[in-house]
């Protein structure tokens, strides 16, 4: 049943044309009536139509809007996950993934060794403790990484390298001069981090491993400096807080 002529009238111009626009929700007989009372209040039939237009463009323009929105959340985090193009199985490829799988292996088994000790102790809310786990993400998150071939596995291993390398060069550095009585368990444990970062950055800046990761050696090279950086930043600010406290 279609509403009388004076509920038409009552209405106000844009709901009218917001009817005429959405001629599907409605009965003919109405948009008819609806067409009938603009053209009485002194709209033409063509600025009745690009009312109509410009209602439907702006109604596409925010649906896309939203879309592009919705869309540039979640591009981010599908891409983390998304394998990119495919390339032989190189020795170098195999050699990264062995890598991050054995860091993944000793990472778990030292949380079973945390866990057991903390259970021998009686200790039970330290099992609780979100910082036991922490590692273990870490690892299982970039071991996924590199297996997808995703290029944020290859930018987290390059920034921690670099930030190693120099923490670890620091370490050395300032225990230069009692290098030779310090015992040899951590004197192994500081070269051992050395060689395994520098191998780290000149394996992942390889062609093979940037043509895999879908990279290039400029990404490379800046994002070591920044590890790098971020590690000055951090034994500078350790510096000057010891010199605070320093007595004169």
């Amino acid at each position: 049943m279609t509403p009388s002529r004076e509920t038409f009238e009552s209405a106000s111009d844009i709901f009218l044309i917001q009817m005429i626009a959405e001629a599907d929700d409605y009965a003919p007989a109405a948009i008819h009536m609806a067409r009938e009372v603009l053209l009485s209040r002194g709209f033409t039939a063509s600025a009745i139509t690009a009312s109509v237009n410009t209602l439907l463009q702006n109604k596409k323009n925010a649906a896309d809007k939203k879309e592009q929105v919705i869309s540039s959340t979640v591009d981010p985090i599908a891409e983390m996950l998304e394998p990119q193009k495919e390339i032989g199985n190189t020795k170098l490829i195999q050699a990264l993934k062995w890598y991050v799988g054995i860091v993944l292996a000793f990472s778990i088994i030292r949380l079973l060794r945390e866990c057991w000790f903390v259970f021998q102790n009686e200790n039970w809310l330290q099992l609780f403790s979100i910082i036991m786990v922490i590692p273990v993400l870490i690892n299982v998150l970039l071991f996924v990484l590199v297996i997808k071939q995703n290029k944020w596995g290859w930018l987290l291993i390059l920034f921690s390298s670099s930030f190693s390398l120099i923490m670890s060069l620091n370490s050395l550095i300032t225990r230069q001069d009692t290098i030779f009585n310090l015992p040899p368990s951590a004197l192994l444990k500081v070269g051992f981090n050395i060689v395994v970062a520098s191998s780290l950055i000149g394996l992942l800046l390889k062609q093979d491993l940037l043509i895999y990761f879908n990279q290039n050696r400029k990404t490379g090279w800046l994002t070591i400096a920044i590890g790098a950086g971020l590690a000055l930043v951090v034994l500078l600010t350790q510096w000057l807080s010891m010199s605070r406290v320093a007595p004169f």
